[in-house]
């Protein structure tokens, strides 16, 4: 895995709702709505955990690996990043 860190963009208003999480982009004036699995991805983020920290939150959540974990994480990142939600530092 990468040891990249990545961190919130300045102008996402996040709200956790039941369902996940949900994104407002200020600076562009759109929603985006993720489910629970992403939300536990992006709170990672927010709270600067390791891409490992979120992956094992992520196999004690759910019945996964902790490789399949992972490559569900690089994939909500690569997601989050094209958006513009997310940014590598």
């Amino acid at each position: 895995m990468p040891k990249k860190k990545y961190k919130i963009r300045k102008g996402a208003v996040v709200q956790k709702v039941p369902e996940g999480i949900i994104i407002f982009d200020v600076e562009e004036s759109k929603l985006y709505t993720f489910n629970e699995t992403a939300a536990v991805i992006f709170q990672g983020l927010k709270k600067d955990r390791t891409i490992e920290q979120i992956a094992d939150a992520l196999t004690s959540e759910y019945d996964i690996t902790s490789e399949k974990a992972k490559k569900e994480i690089m994939k909500c990142i690569r997601s989050l990043e094209t958006l513009h939600i997310v940014e590598s530092s």
